[in-house]
């Protein structure tokens, strides 16, 4: 069994435009999600994830990657850094809660416990959520 690394820059409170990250669809998601193998979706990083039309729209999320599998599971620290719309945060952690085993990572590790600072709030700047400047 192939095992595919993915690795995603997380870029938060930037006013410039961000690169489009990809990530290629490995082909056991593929199947099971009806998407071709080798598809490319967009991410966070400046992908569509913080597409907006108003102020509401915008939330932090803390999951960069739509979680198809169990292995895509990922820690959640409760620190939320990625600029996103409300329906691509919603969507991942309802991913997250069905897929995903509390306090382990996809892999069966366990999590660590962090504590953050709260990010800034979210404005819609030319159609995509950015951090308010203070």
């Amino acid at each position: 069994m192939k095992r595919f690394a993915l690795v995603v820059l997380l870029v938060a409170c930037k006013s410039e435009p961000q690169p489009t990250t990809t990530v290629v669809i490995p082909p056991s998601t593929a199947a099971s999600q009806s998407t071709t193998p080798g598809t490319l979706l967009p991410t966070s990083a400046g992908g569509d994830d913080d597409a907006c039309s108003r102020d509401g729209d915008c939330t932090w999320g803390e999951i960069p990657i739509e979680i198809t599998r169990s292995v895509d599971c990922m820690c959640l620290l409760g620190c939320p850094g990625l600029a996103q719309n409300r329906a691509v945060t919603q969507r991942r952690e309802s991913q997250h809660a069905k897929l995903c085993k509390p306090g382990m990572d996809g892999h069966g590790n366990g999590c660590p416990i962090d504590d953050c600072a709260r990010p800034p709030p979210l404005k819609c700047v030319s159609g995509h959520c950015k951090a308010a400047r203070p």
